[in-house]
């Protein structure tokens, strides 16, 4: 079976399932102006642990999805999609569906191939550090702190038990 794995830059990729076994490797997809990107593939059996649950927007979520994406990358360090930072953008950008995320993350695509084009090794930090500081500029809670403190306010102690009662504000 031949599925199409996505467009990037406008670059079709077409990737034939049957010849696929074990690990995948990361494809090399071509971008404008000649140069040439290389994307985690969707079908990539070597990550391990599960995967964050899709980012799709709400603000209410963002902080989930960087714990768990950072878990997931934790378990996954020592495999190229997650130990290259370049990849490891295009990696967590697979993990944000929804209309609504579509434009954001073009303009991330934009600014890791400007980087990358420009000289920057796609093996510098600075492409995650820079991608997971737009995410937070995005999509942070402003109000986390403030609704902590009313859900704290509210909170009564029932008949859930003490433990219930103390996990939900540690």
């Amino acid at each position: 079976m031949v599925v199409l794995l996505g467009e990037v830059l406008g670059a079709k990729k077409w990737v034939d399932c049957n010849t696929m076994s074990g690990p995948q490797q990361p494809i090399q997809v071509a971008a404008s102006g000649g140069q040439t990107i290389t994307v985690a593939t969707a079908l990539n059996r070597g990550l391990k642990g599960t995967p964050p649950q899709p980012f799709k927007g709400n603000r209410n979520k963002s902080h989930a999805f960087l714990v768990a994406f950072g878990i997931f990358k934790f378990a996954n360090r020592k495999n190229k999609a997650m130990s290259n930072p370049a990849m490891r953008v295009t990696t967590a950008l697979t993990y944000m569906q929804a209309n609504m995320m579509e434009p954001w993350k073009e303009e991330q695509m934009t600014r890791l191939e400007a980087c990358i084009a420009g000289g920057t090794a796609d093996t510098k930090e600075v492409h995650w550090t820079e991608f997971e500081q737009a995410f937070k500029d995005s999509f942070t809670n402003t109000n986390r702190k403030q609704e902590a403190f009313n859900n704290l306010i509210k909170l009564k102690h029932g008949p859930s038990g003490l433990n219930i009662f103390i996990s939900k504000f540690k």
